[in-house]
């Protein structure tokens, strides 16, 4: 505990032992005594007729006895009146059993568990307050409800935009090794200075340019990105840096992604569908793969972050897709791509479908034991997997 005698505007940690690792409900008792201390201490004294005690003063006279007098009575025990610290005499105090602080906290324990519970509230305000909170809880159905609409809304539209920019033609021109190296540098240079601004500029003038694209995105903008992240692992900057950085990469994505395979010779190896799986917010690692499969020659239905397994089944049916692939950030979110595995055998769709599973706690070992076919450590690796597997 932190006693407010040394300055402190806190006191923590009432029944904690071992750094708050276990707890006592004695060591709670002892503790509500000490801090029933410095409550009184902390308040001072307070100054008053009663305290001062002139009247008691003149009676009693100056070098006379006060114990017995009627003010000592009443104030004696106000600044301390522990109910753990026993202060009798030895005799007294080993006639009933010698009992130490513990051995009194324990009692006082045994009394508050074993008495009856007493609810501080009238029965009107319990039922008051339960009203209260019944309102509230279909407010936010109302407001949840509202909010999937809004999302399954939002990912029509994004397959709608999708298919719309699929169209745009873009062609690749010789604008030399300098060139090209400059809009890299500066690809990179902005996403490691949390830079959207530039980022964005860059993303323009590259596609006006008729730079090459992929290169740009793998070099500059993925390679700033893996920059920012290997220093927030070392610790050398935090979330919002980190935050910052995938902005600026956001902005220069979302400029470059309608032109990003528009030109390819590849084959048309069919459709996939991809999305951050259910529960899951992260979208970078899965919008690069998703760009990457559109080079290899995939028609790529991008469902977008925290998608339901129910919606990955459907979208699969209704666009009779050959392909999935799921991106899982975090490891509370991984266990849906186990799930999607077992959607897709109820839904009876798994055979013949190849899935494919990535993000930063999935392991081969996870594809294994999930049955998924495919995981990939990089996007890239992803595309080339998953473009082979489609050839085999």
């Amino acid at each position: 505990m932190m006693p407010s005698l040394a300055g402190a505007s806190n006191i923590y940690g009432a029944g904690m032992l071992e750094l708050g690792m276990s707890f006592s409900l004695e060591q709670l008792v002892i503790d509500n005594d000490v801090i029933g201390m410095f409550r009184y201490a902390k308040n001072g004294v307070e100054v008053n007729d009663g305290t001062l005690a002139y009247k008691s003063i003149r009676e009693v006279g100056i070098g006379n006895n006060f114990l017995d007098y009627e003010d000592t009575m009443q104030h004696m025990d106000l600044p301390s009146k522990p109910a753990v610290i026993d202060r009798r005499m030895f005799d007294p105090w080993a006639a009933d059993g010698k009992k130490d602080t513990v051995d009194l906290a324990h009692e006082i324990v045994m009394r508050i568990l074993e008495a009856p519970v007493v609810s501080p509230l009238s029965s009107e305000a319990e039922a008051a307050i339960d009203a209260i909170i019944a309102k509230k809880l279909k407010e936010l159905e109302e407001e949840n409800a509202n909010k999937v609409e809004e999302v399954h809304e939002y990912k029509k539209n994004e397959q709608v935009s999708e298919a719309a920019v699929a169209s745009v033609k873009y062609e690749t021109k010789d604008i030399g090794e300098e060139a090209q190296a400059a809009f890299i540098k500066r690809a990179y240079d902005a996403v490691v200075s949390y830079n959207a601004k530039e980022a964005k500029a860059v993303a323009d003038e590259a596609v006006a340019a008729g730079a090459d694209l992929l290169s740009l995105i793998q070099k500059g903008y993925t390679e700033g990105i893996n920059a920012v992240g290997a220093k927030y692992e070392a610790k050398e900057v935090f979330l919002p840096q980190m935050m910052a950085s995938a902005k600026a990469m956001d902005v220069g994505m979302e400029v470059l992604s309608p032109y990003i395979g528009s030109s390819s010779d590849s084959e048309g190896l069919g459709k996939i569908v991809m999305c951050t799986i259910e529960g899951d917010i992260h979208s970078i690692g899965k919008d690069i793969a998703a760009i990457l499969m559109k080079v290899a020659g995939f028609e790529v239905i991008n469902l977008g972050k925290d998608v339901l397994v129910t919606d990955i089944v459907q979208a699969i049916i209704d666009n009779d897709a050959v392909a999935v692939g799921t991106s899982a950030l975090m490891t509370s979110t991984m266990i849906n791509q186990k799930t999607l595995e077992d959607a897709l055998r109820s839904a009876g769709i798994r055979e013949g479908l190849v899935t494919n599973v990535g993000g930063a706690p999935v392991t081969q070992g996870w594809a294994d034991e999930i049955g998924a076919d495919i995981y990939a450590e990089t996007a890239t690796e992803a595309a080339n997997k998953m473009a082979s597997a489609m050839v085999d």
